[in-house]
Order: C-alpha cells, then sequence, then structure tokens
C-alpha cells in the first residue's frame, strides 16, 4: 500500500491507504532490530461482477527501519 511519512516535533505519522481494510484487520509491531512491520488483510467481497477494479483482495505487507529516536 502507498505510505507517506511525516516527522512532527514529538512523533512520527504514518499514512497509510488501506482501502477496505477494517482496523480489526491492521497489525503493527516493532521489532527487536526497530523495524516498523504493517501487515493487513483485505478480506472486502462484494456479491456482483466487478466493472472496474484496482484494488486487490489478500495480504499486505510494509517495513521501515527506524532510527533509535524512535
Amino acid at each position: 500500500p502507498d505510505v507517506d511519512i511525516y516527522y512532527l516535533p514529538e512523533e512520527y505519522l504514518f499514512q497509510v491507504d488501506l482501502p477496505g481494510i477494517k482496523e480489526e484487520d491492521i497489525q503493527l509491531e516493532i521489532d527487536e532490530k526497530n523495524t516498523l512491520i504493517l501487515k493487513a488483510r483485505n478480506t472486502q467481497e462484494f456479491s456482483g461482477e466487478a466493472v472496474f477494479k484496482q484494488t486487490s483482495i489478500g495480504n499486505y505487507y510494509r517495513a521501515f527501519s527506524l532510527n533509535d529516536e524512535v
């Protein structure tokens, strides 16, 4: 997914484009190497036939190395 990262005086802000994904289907964690890991699962399904579709159903994974100050 597309991600924008902003630095604010006291924090970093990650803005992630996850259309159709419910909050409970998103996992965030920071591992022992100070890497932020984002996992999400898109389970959105429709009963009709798609006329135009750009989103995909499945798993998303992104990882970002954080500096020691975070």
